[in-house]
């Protein structure tokens, strides 16, 4: 074996090792586990699934928030970066046991959004006492601005006894963290592309 070819052999190994390092790393979490888009939806669908819904999901049809595509397609950076809970509400209303806001105010990654105005969905919540939840929300308003879509959700309910729950801890272990997703009525999930509790990290588009 002449020196060209040892080095020409050497270099494709190293590439080899390079171009791995590039696919696994990005998708470490914080614990230096190993995760792919296929577990990230899948924790999601499941913690959908436990969340007490009056309705079965299609795990089959799961799309991603925003973008509106399928999760057969892969997440990508700018769904992650762009994704964002703008304005919580600080008033936050008993349902089913835990405290979930009078309000929700998305942004998110796209330029497209369906006519969902006026309809009932289902937000899924995480609590902060690591419980998953849904309650029933009215689609208020939806608008795009350049690459930018921006959801407002109302609960779909009385909010008269409505209080700041996380003024003290019991209270405040009730009361939800984040949003998992958005579940249509025909079951239909649209996930948020990303969860601080699975620290997913996706290529840019």
């Amino acid at each position: 074996m002449d020196k060209l070819t040892k080095i020409i052999i050497i270099l494709g190994i190293a590439l080899i090792i390079v171009i791995a390092i590039g696919i696994i790393l990005p998708n470490i979490n914080e614990n230096g586990n190993s995760y792919s888009q296929n577990a990230f939806v899948t924790n999601e669908i499941k913690a959908i699934t436990n969340s007490n819904l009056p309705f079965q999901i299609n795990p089959a049809n799961t799309l991603v928030f925003g973008s509106w595509k399928n999760t057969s397609q892969r997440i990508c950076g700018q769904q992650q970066a762009y994704f964002e809970i703008l304005n919580p509400s600080q008033l936050n209303v008993l349902y089913n046991g835990y405290y979930v806001p009078i309000y929700q105010i998305i942004k998110a990654y796209g330029n497209y959004n369906p006519n969902l105005i006026s309809q009932k969905v289902y937000l899924n919540f995480i609590t902060n006492n690591n419980k998953n939840i849904s309650a029933p929300y009215i689609v208020k308003s939806e608008a795009i601005k350049n690459n930018e879509e921006y959801w407002n959700f109302t609960f779909d309910g009385s909010t008269s006894n409505a209080i700041n729950s996380m003024l003290n801890t019991s209270t405040g272990n009730l009361t939800i963290s984040w949003l998992n997703g958005v579940i249509l009525l025909n079951g239909t999930p649209i996930i948020s592309p990303v969860n601080p509790d699975i620290n997913f990290t996706a290529p840019n588009c």
